[in-house]
């Protein structure tokens, strides 16, 4: 299970993929030059969700030994970059807190049209996850 978190601390956002810096994937699309943003109808929140469904759809191409590797990679971008708006749209935009989690498992529910929330660390932490 892949997991996706962001912090926003002293104005500064830090988001990681399995504790590792997720990679903006500016190669595919340049949407924001200022970097990822979450909570607000920003350019910032575009790239985050490309991003991050580049990476969601790369491992699941990883796994599909009967295409060769360049189209393995070439039809997770396009799948990543036709989604990328409504993922936005549907899950950065809303997060309103400074810490979140996000499992592969709830980008697979929001592609089978399950409606799904990101998780507040706090609540995560303290009293019960907001799914």
């Amino acid at each position: 299970m892949r997991t996706y978190s962001g912090v926003r601390r002293h104005g500064r956002l830090q988001v990681l993929v399995d504790g590792l810096p997720l990679d903006a994937r500016r190669e595919l699309a340049e949407y924001s030059a200022d970097g990822f943003d979450w909570g607000a109808h920003t350019k910032g929140t575009k790239q985050l969700a490309l991003a991050i469904l580049a990476d969601y759809f790369e491992r699941l191409a990883d796994g599909e030994a009967r295409l060769w590797a360049d189209d393995r990679l070439s039809f997770a971008n396009q799948k990543a970059l036709a989604a990328c708006e409504e993922f936005a749209v549907e899950m950065i935009e809303p997060i309103d807190t400074d810490r979140w989690v996000l499992f592969d498992l709830h980008i697979a529910n929001w592609i089978e049209g399950e409606a799904v929330q990101v998780c507040d660390v706090g609540r995560v932490q303290g009293t019960g996850a907001r799914i």
